[in-house]
């Protein structure tokens, strides 16, 4: 069995006390859901700087600022706009063309090839 070592005991130790204030904070910040998102990265922040953070005066405070940065909706263009497609998957006009049509060559149920007059056996 692997030990986990001084440092991961001690990054551990802190999220148990620092999780339930920053999650608190965050979710009253952004809603459930982002607030949520926002807390996971910002205690992902803190384990990848774990050295630089464990000596910070207000770590809860500095990773509620992370957790806001990272949790940001970002106002960048797309970098390809979509373009507006006037391009439909069907006719639009389909619909009166068909009505046009004299009866018996209506199409006829999932067979497109079957007309009218060929599935009454006629």
């Amino acid at each position: 069995m692997v030990r986990p070592s001084d440092s991961e005991t001690e990054f551990r130790a802190f999220v148990e006390l620092a999780e339930p204030r920053l999650h608190r904070a965050l979710v009253a910040r952004f809603g459930w859901e982002q607030g949520r998102d926002a807390t996971a990265e910002a205690l992902g922040y803190a384990w990848e700087h774990w050295s630089r953070v464990r000596r910070l005066e207000s770590p809860v405070g500095y990773l509620f600022r992370v957790g806001q940065s990272r949790s940001r909706i970002r106002k960048n263009p797309p970098v390809f706009a979509r373009p507006v497609a006037a391009d439909h998957w069907y006719e639009p006009e389909l619909a009166g063309l068909l009505g046009e049509l004299p009866a018996p060559t209506h199409c006829c149920g999932p067979c497109p090839w079957l007309r009218v007059d060929d599935a009454r056996g006629r």
